[in-house]
Order: C-alpha cells, then structure tokens, then sequence
C-alpha cells in the first residue's frame, strides 16, 4: 500500500512539474505587457531569424542578443511576413524603433537599423509597436529561462 502511495505521489509531481516547465518561456516586458520570445545568439541563427515562416504568434517575438554592442542592421529577404523591429541598447532601453517594415520580394533588400550601436533586437508582429505606445526611450525588462532556444 505505501509503495503504491510513493508511486502515485511520485507521478503527480512528475505531471506537476511537467506542466510547469510547459509554462515557462523567454519574455520581454514592456511595463505590464509580456511577449514570448525566441532567443537568438548563433550567427547562423542571427542570419535566418524569422525568413520563411508564415507567420508570428500574437504576443510572441524574436529576441536577437549580440555578442558586442555594434550598428546591427537587418533586412526581409525571405521573410514573408511584416515586422515591427525594436533595437536597444545594453540597459534594455529603446535606441530606435523600425514600423511595418514589409517583407523584401525582390534583390536587393534595404537594410534598417540605427545610426547607433546597440545589443539587442526584438522582431515582433507589425503593428505591435503602435498598439502598446511603444517609444525610444522606454525600457524592457528581459526574463529569460533558456538563452539556447535556437
């Protein structure tokens, strides 16, 4: 009988902390709002980013982490879908912000980016920007659980 209670006490756990692990993902905050976000780091990774995919899930995004603060520029080839892109610094603070830039159908694809050097990029879906007053200046706090998503 004891065995049996360990056994289902031990697969309750197990399917509790499953669960849980379900639930945790990399964000990016801006004051209350939150979005799930794709962790970028590997060049390779930095190259594809958001190319050939149909679309962006509401609320999530693509976080792009450089290894040095540079003047990191980025363009659509390939990417199918329209995105806001968010550029900041390594306080998290908004150095510039690129509105519905719409995906590149033909070569060659401008590039968009600041004058500025920054560390960090976040794609997220066109329009995102607008909806939450977003602006350079304000500020995101990162919660990242797995910096190896990608």
């Amino acid at each position: 009988m004891m065995l049996k209670l360990k056994y289902y006490l031990t697969a309750a756990i197990l399917l509790t902390l499953s669960a849980c692990s379900n639930q945790l993902s990399n964000k990016v905050c801006f004051e209350k709002q939150c979005i799930d976000v794709e962790v970028v780091t590997k060049q390779e990774d930095v190259m594809r980013g958001l190319q050939e995919r149909e679309s962006l899930r509401k609320n999530s995004g693509m976080l792009f982490v450089f290894p040095k603060r540079g003047k990191h520029s980025f363009w659509m080839k390939d990417t199918w879908i329209p995105l806001d892109m968010i550029w900041l610094d390594a306080s998290q603070r908004i150095i510039y912000i690129q509105n519905n830039v719409p995906p590149c159908k033909n070569d060659p694809c401008p590039s968009y980016g600041p004058d500025g050097d920054s560390f960090y990029v976040l794609e997220v879906n066109t329009g995102y920007v607008k909806e939450l007053g977003l602006k350079v200046g304000d500020r995101a706090e990162f919660h990242i659980v797995d910096e190896a998503q990608s």
